[in-house]
């Protein structure tokens, strides 16, 4: 009767011990999809932050023509007028243009932050299931000790 009653409950811990395997595991692959994820924003906003630069040095650029143009046109005319205010209007598009990357670079940033608080926590569940796993691999062993030491001592009887 009593061996029945253990095999029973080495039966349900062993089943505990799958079931605590197949979380943790399963929470490896999300937070290794999490990762990934968080790589892939790093590399956005890697590359948003290259447009930045770009129109950054865009709008320098056209600054530079508009201050230029600006002095050209004291002494030229209307030829020159109408070069301003083309250089202007690219001056727009360019701040257009800044400000939208930049707005791109901020969101991407935030995505970021959350995906990393997110795999953090996903880390810390890991390793919480881990050290689960760890103390019912203990008890496994434990009754699995207890165990053999039962069926030794009933053929010893």
């Amino acid at each position: 009767m009593e061996t029945s009653v253990r095999r029973i409950g080495a039966r349900e811990l062993y089943a505990e011990v799958d079931r605590a395997v197949d979380r943790a595991k399963a929470a490896v692959a999300k937070s290794m999809s999490l990762e990934m994820k968080l790589l892939q924003r790093d590399g956005e906003i890697w590359s948003l932050e290259c447009q930045l630069s770009k129109a950054e040095e865009e709008l320098e650029n056209v600054e530079g023509k508009l201050t230029d143009a600006r002095h050209m046109v004291k002494g030229r005319g209307n030829g020159l007028q109408r070069k301003l205010q083309l250089l202007e209007a690219q001056l727009d598009t360019s701040k257009k243009y800044f400000q939208d990357t930049s707005e791109r670079v901020r969101q991407v940033e935030a995505k970021a932050e959350h995906l990393e608080g997110r795999a953090l926590r996903l880390r810390m569940e890991c390793n919480q299931w881990e050290k689960k796993h760890e103390e019912a691999e203990l008890k496994y062993q434990d009754t699995r000790k207890r165990l053999y030491q039962l069926v030794s001592n009933m053929r010893n009887i």
